[in-house]
């Protein structure tokens, strides 16, 4: 995943220990002033919802989950997981997950690299 290898990054980067769980890696780097406490909680946010799907796609799909062929107990079960209303909410907002930490994890290593 894209936030676990950016918050990796970050941790060699601090000189922080490893072996860490995520959230507590990227409040580290929050506290750090690597990464800014807002953006921290948007990576921590998005990385545990993605987690989240994946668990109940490993477990119910043999492969990745295409959203096309579910069928419709396996959006439920992945609607009330993801605490919304629709599908289609839950698209939109996993699509909003991915767009944030992907500007923030795009900046923050070309800021690293540069």
């Amino acid at each position: 995943m894209e936030i676990e290898f950016v918050v990796q990054t970050g941790a060699l980067f601090k000189g922080l220990p490893h072996g860490r769980p995520m959230p507590d890696q990227l409040s580290a780097l929050g506290e750090s002033g690597w990464v800014d406490r807002e953006e921290a909680t948007s990576l921590s946010e998005a990385l545990a919802f993605q987690q989240q799907l994946q668990q109940i796609e490993r477990i119910a799909v043999d492969g990745s989950l295409n959203p096309e062929t579910l069928g419709a107990e396996l959006r439920n079960v992945l609607v009330r997981s993801a605490k919304v209303d629709t599908f289609e909410d839950l698209a939109a907002r996993l699509q909003s997950h991915q767009a944030d930490a992907a500007e923030i994890c795009a900046r923050l290593v070309d800021t690293e690299t540069s």
